[in-house]
């Protein structure tokens, strides 16, 4: 019972996050030590253990996605400078873990490579722009689909791509006149989560090293669409002294703790 509450918490973190344009829930999965077992539970749902799994951590990331969208955002709004930071600590914890692990196999031109190949794909996902795609419900799923992979990948932000598509007003503000267009949403959604979460779960465990490296590329990638709108903000000359010690505070509180939580999960195993 302990074990489901913690993962319906560790759920409710991840979905808080991704409810905002620009932070990647697969980054903070991967931050915490979470996102291969997310992957796995993913590519094993016949076993009862990983569904249960999966759908402890879906119910938390679905209620913390819907309150955090109100709540973190405009936090982000009034203090974009410490929220940043925060994140932003919190993500490089997450490089130093994996970056540690991958560099332990060695450099190689190949991994240079995959880490490039990371950094570009999530820098071209960022360039998109955003509500000029057409939004009808017969296209709904197709934009679910896609939307998986922002589930999938880390770097890939769920919130940049519901503004892309213009669906981010309509999945955070459920009601009867959205079902319309939220069913074959989810719909899609659950489509590409099946289709794609297998063959990249054994694509982790076949090459490992350059899967490592192009996670490390998606991470560092997720860094500059986590600043970018920081640096726009007009709110970023409000108080910034009092913005940055609270945010430097923040950030280096949330990389020691995600490397205290990676420490446990490692006894684990």
């Amino acid at each position: 019972m302990k074990r489901g509450w913690k993962d319906i918490g560790i759920g409710f973190l991840l979905g808080s996050t991704m409810s905002i344009p620009g932070v990647s829930g697969g980054t903070m999965a991967m931050a915490i030590g979470y996102y291969k077992p997310i992957m796995k539970a993913a590519a094993n749902l016949r076993k009862k253990r990983c569904f249960f799994f999966l759908l402890r951590i879906l119910a938390g990331g679905l209620g913390g996605f819907l309150l955090g969208a109100g709540t973190l955002n405009y936090t982000l709004e009034l203090l974009p400078i410490t929220v940043t930071l925060l994140f932003s600590g919190a993500v490089l914890a997450g490089i130093y873990v994996l970056g540690r692990e991958t560099l332990k196999k060695g450099i190689s031109l190949n991994g240079i490579l995959f880490f490039l190949l990371g950094v570009l794909l999530v820098l071209t996902v960022d360039q998109l722009p955003k509500g000029k795609i057409c939004t009808s419900p017969l296209l709904s799923v197709l934009w679910g689909f896609f939307l998986a992979t922002g589930l999938i990948l880390p770097g890939i932000s769920t919130s940049h791509l519901l503004t892309v598509f213009g669906l981010y007003g309509i999945v955070t503000d459920i009601s009867y006149s959205n079902l319309s267009r939220l069913i074959p949403l989810a719909m899609g959604v659950f489509l590409g989560i099946i289709l794609l979460t297998k063959p990249l779960a054994n694509a982790m465990d076949r090459f490992e090293r350059e899967c490592n490296w192009i996670l490390l590329g998606f991470s560092a990638g997720s860094l500059k669409s986590l600043i970018a709108p920081c640096l726009t903000s007009p709110q970023i000359s409000y108080i910034p002294w009092f913005q940055t010690i609270n945010g430097v505070i923040l950030g280096v509180g949330a990389a020691f703790l995600i490397l205290k939580i990676q420490k446990t999960e490692a006894k684990k195993l």
